[in-house]
């Protein structure tokens, strides 16, 4: 009796974990898929590369120098609800010496509607990180890694640029943010 009685309780709580799961799952797929990129407002480009890619989603700004001061300010707001990490795409001829000679100095911060600080860095552009592949270059600094989003909130992006007075090559970069998607080891 005691015997038959453990065997339902046991099959019970099995459906009932089986079942919170499965809801668990649809919920987390439906937050993770069902992102809208028309949700997405603002100075800037948008794409969706699709959730099986890694990045999965590329938020691209206007071009700006990294070596001629100036501020810039970039409103959007409708961010995908995944970690983003914020980079300078360089330009394809762009070399590694040039960046760590720079004395640009570089500022960035966003910040959301009620102008809480979200991320942000601040350094001479030769100690953010350069990256280089085959397909791009990029420059990104640690602080401004994983950021988190909430949809619905609008965020102000501030890029501020303190360059030496005397240089007279340009670096141009396009801003932007990336993440999401399926991230392979």
């Amino acid at each position: 009796m005691i015997k038959r009685r453990l065997i339902k309780l046991f099959i019970f709580l099995l459906s009932a974990g089986v079942i919170i799961s499965v809801l668990f799952s649809i919920f987390y797929l439906k937050q993770y898929l069902c992102y809208d990129i028309r949700n997405f407002k603002g100075q800037g480009e948008i794409s969706d590369l699709g959730p099986w890619t890694y990045p999965r989603y590329l938020i691209t700004f206007d071009e700006i120098d990294l070596n001629g001061s100036g501020q810039h300010e970039i409103v959007v707001k409708g961010l995908p609800s995944v970690e983003l990490t914020f980079c300078f795409l360089m330009r394809g001829d762009c070399q590694q010496e040039f960046v760590r000679t720079s004395k640009s100095n570089i500022r960035v911060s966003f910040t959301d509607n009620k102008d809480r600080v979200i991320s942000s860095a601040s350094a001479p552009a030769p100690e953010w990180v350069f990256s280089q592949s085959a397909r791009e270059t990029i420059l990104w600094h640690p602080e401004c890694r994983d950021i988190r989003f909430i949809p619905n909130k609008t965020y102000t992006l501030r890029i501020e640029i303190e360059a030496d007075d005397n240089s007279t090559r340009s670096l141009p970069a396009r801003p932007f943010l990336r993440g999401g998607g399926l991230e392979l080891p």
